[in-house]
This record gives C-alpha cells, structure tokens and sequence, in this order.
C-alpha cells in the first residue's frame, strides 16, 4: 500500500505584540482545523510533520528606537506559538518542524547602519546597471531618492543575527537534525524516518530595507544536493522550502513587504 503523508504548511506568522490575533487564538484555529479535517470525508490525516515558511516576526521600522529589545520579544512570542505547535502537533519533536527566514525576519536597522549614501558626483553612469547587477553592492531609496552603497559589509552581514539566535535556540539539543547551522544559506531535515529528506532555504540573500528581492545562490542548491547525498540517508522524495516567489530574475522582483 502507498504511504501518505501529511505535512501542515504555514507560513507569515509575523508574530508582534502588536498583532490583532493572539498566539493561542493561532493555535485555536490551527487545532480547530485539524480535528475537522480528521473527520470529513475524505479525511485528512493529522500532520506528522510541519514547514514554516518565513516570515516568523514583523520585524520594526527604520530607525525605531531600542528595535534590538523590541525584536527580542518578538522571537520570544514566535517561540512560544512554536513550541506550543509542536507540542499539540509533534508530540513535542522539533525535528518534525522545519523553520525558515522570510525578508521580515531582516534586520532593517542593522541593514541601513551598514550603509553609506553615495554622492552625485560619484553616482556610477548607468545606475539601473549598478542596482540590478548580481551581487550589487548599491542600493536605492525611493522615497528620498538617495543612492546608498553598503560601506560595512561585515556590519551588514548581521543584519538577520536575530533570526539566527532564535533560529539556534530553538534547535539547540534536539537529536535526528541532519545540519542544523546558524547563518547557512541552507539548512537540511529528515521526515518520516528519512523518507523524505527537506532542503530549507535562505532566500534572503541580499534582501534589506531597500531591496526587496528574494534569491538564492546557485552553488547553495548545488551544495545542498551533495550534503543530501552525503549523509548516507536513502530519501524518497527530496522537497525544498523557500519563503520568495519564485517569478522573475533575481534582484528585479518586488512584492507587498
């Protein structure tokens, strides 16, 4: 007989004091649904395992004040809602709850610290050029129409070390995790006994307050195809999870963030 499996997809949790929907009201909703589902027919069965993708904060606006400790009890929320899902859900496993970052996951503060607005008169001759080549290190402001350039790259580079902390945390200890790494550009999950082998994305590459793209460098998916296959575990079905779209060529596609 074939296996079914039965994976609980959610994503955007943008968990915030702010936001008008409380975690338990969350789990709630998420329970409710699942008891309803096990009993339609066809039913559905309870999920085994469970994909967040991206998104897990709101993250704060530029330049808000103290937006380090306001992060901090963002995550805190998002932990608690997490491990409340995996409790109800997983019997508590972890290693069944795949997490990835989305572009509110980015620090924005930290982003614009690392920048530098660029002069007119040192402004490169075809700008459209600069912004949109791979890898640019320029960025542009519509709303004051400034050119920016990312002077402190290695300052930039931090500009998700919250999502990451959470990110460690949450992971710290649980056995089973096939490569589980702060700031990898990918990380990789077992489910079902290895049947199914998870390449979990960071399509945040080069994504800050003012670009708002979503990519993913080709040698990272070549890279995690070979640690698949060097973990020595036989998978059925290999699934990536990302938090972008998927439509138009890197560095020049924009949507609602």
């Amino acid at each position: 007989m074939t296996k079914r499996f039965s994976i609980l997809h959610i994503s955007d949790l943008h968990r915030s004091l702010q936001d008008p929907f409380s975690n338990d009201e969350l789990i709630s909703a998420l329970v409710s649904d699942r008891d309803r589902y096990l009993h339609e027919n066809p039913s559905i069965s309870a999920p085994e395992a469970i994909i967040v993708s991206g998104d897990i904060i709101q993250g704060v606006p530029l330049r808000t004040a103290d937006y380090e400790s306001e992060i901090k009890i963002q995550y805190a929320m998002a932990e608690a809602f997490l491990d409340e899902l995996a409790r109800r859900f997983l019997s508590g496993d972890r290693s069944r709850l795949v997490i990835v970052p989305g572009n509110h996951d980015v620090d924005w503060n930290t982003a614009f610290a690392a920048l530098m607005p660029v002069d007119k008169s040192d402004m490169p001759e075809n700008l459209e050029t600069a912004l949109y080549s791979a890898n640019s290190p320029y960025r542009w402001d519509w709303k004051t129409q400034t050119l920016y350039y990312i002077a402190d790259p290695d300052r930039y580079e931090h500009r998700m070390d919250a999502f990451w902390t959470f990110f460690e945390r949450f992971y710290s200890g649980i056995p089973g995790l096939i490569k589980i790494l702060g700031r990898a550009d990918a990380n990789l999950f077992g489910l079902f006994d290895n049947r199914i082998g998870v390449a979990a994305f960071n399509s945040c590459h080069g994504n800050d307050c003012f670009a708002f793209h979503g990519m993913i460098r080709k040698d990272t998916i070549a890279r995690s195809h070979l640690e698949m296959d060097d973990s020595g575990r036989i998978f059925d079905l290999r699934i990536a999870v990302w938090h972008h779209s998927i439509e138009g060529a890197p560095y020049q596609i924009s949507y609602g963030a």
